[in-house]
């Protein structure tokens, strides 16, 4: 969908990766159909930094669904990260379901 290798998992506490390597976390809470929340980092992390953490939630709408994406903890001396989710993850993926259907 992103056009990068990614390895997920569905089990807290399992490791992933995305973007061929480039980002990498772990699940920390997977709550089915309402909120998945992931500590993240980027290859542009120092070994110092501490991961930023990643909380998508998800609300049923009359239309479908309205997903609510937050990064915070993002350390000092990173990126915006904004207009990279939304050219890699969020128009990408609104492509991909509209194509499929869903």
């Amino acid at each position: 969908m992103t056009g990068g290798e990614a390895h997920c998992s569905d089990t807290e506490g399992e490791k992933f990766t995305a973007w061929d390597g480039y980002i990498e976390g772990t699940n920390i809470s997977l709550n089915p159909h309402k909120e998945i929340i992931q500590k993240w980092r980027t290859a542009d992390f120092k070994d110092s930094d501490p991961d930023s953490t990643i909380k998508i939630e998800f609300e049923e709408t009359s239309n479908g669904c309205l997903m609510t994406l937050t990064h915070s903890e993002i350390p000092e001396g990173q990126p915006d990260y904004h207009q990279g989710w939304i050219d890699n993850y969020l128009e990408p993926m609104k492509d991909h379901f509209r194509r499929s259907g869903l």
